[in-house]
């Protein structure tokens, strides 16, 4: 989708980490919903030194301590959220999201995400 493009580096990174969150949301990691993580990862424009693969790993690691911790999952996610801040990436940031979780059904754990993530956004 053309809305990807118009998201800066900062935004993509923290994108990455909440489209992570969505994936272990659940706990439950279903092929549909790495492929449509994949798929989302792959729209999203990429302009740091680093290699996307080698950030995607370091963000793995992130985002499984900020869930493993006691009161840093919260922080975590509305750290990431606070990298949109305009409308255009809020949408863009909560569209590619919905995208991810509503791969295999959302539960009540993702539904339960997604109201976070809309409340830090403002949407």
């Amino acid at each position: 989708m053309p809305y990807m493009s118009t998201l800066n580096q900062q935004q993509t990174e923290a994108l990455i980490n909440l489209l992570l969150v969505g994936r272990y949301a659940d706990k439950s990691l279903s092929l549909a919903e790495t492929e449509a993580l994949d798929q989302e990862i792959e729209k999203l424009p990429w302009s740091s030194p680093t290699a996307r693969s080698l950030f995607l790993q370091q963000s793995v690691y992130a985002v499984r301590n900020a869930l493993d911790a006691a009161g840093s999952r919260a922080a975590f996610i509305k750290a990431q959220c606070a990298a949109f801040d305009d409308a255009e990436s809020k949408r863009s940031a909560l569209h590619a999201l919905e995208s991810v979780l509503i791969a295999d059904g959302i539960d009540a754990r993702e539904q339960e995400l997604l109201t976070e993530v809309r409340g830090h956004l403002g949407l």
